[in-house]
């Protein structure tokens, strides 16, 4: 029961995480407007300036999964491991794939997260970006 009432909580606090995600985004995609119309106005196109948001987010997500998973995971699995005094049975590395799946999967939901946003943002009317920031 206990397990199930742990899972419960860090899903909940999954889910926060998530939506701080996606509102720090939008704010990302509000923040970029005049540079995002300035790309339209030389001639981008709006996949261009979707694409180029997109990136912005999804990069520093990669490096971050890389370096949380591979030096920051080996680091905190030595560290259990000097605790618990090198007990097998209590800390096991996980496999690589698991953690390349990890990663994977990070990129993936920052992805999922910027693609509506990006979108928006990159469809917005070029005429009408500009004139927000003038008044």
């Amino acid at each position: 029961m206990g397990r199930i009432l742990l899972v419960g909580r860090l899903a909940v606090r999954d889910l926060r995480r998530r939506r701080i995600e996606a509102a720090l985004l939008l704010l990302a995609v509000l923040d970029n407007r005049h540079s995002s119309a300035l790309e339209r106005a030389l001639g981008a196109t709006p996949r261009d300036v979707s694409a180029a948001l997109a990136a912005a987010q999804v990069l520093p997500a990669l490096a971050g999964a890389v370096l949380g998973v591979f030096p920051g995971g080996f680091a905190l699995f030595a560290a259990v491991n000097a605790i618990t005094g090198g007990d097998g049975d209590r800390a096991t590395l996980p496999a690589l794939w698991q953690l390349l799946a990890v990663v994977l999967a990070t990129v993936l939901v920052v992805a999922a997260l910027t693609a509506l946003p990006a979108r928006l943002g990159g469809r917005r009317p070029v005429t009408e970006a500009l004139q927000a920031e003038l008044t």
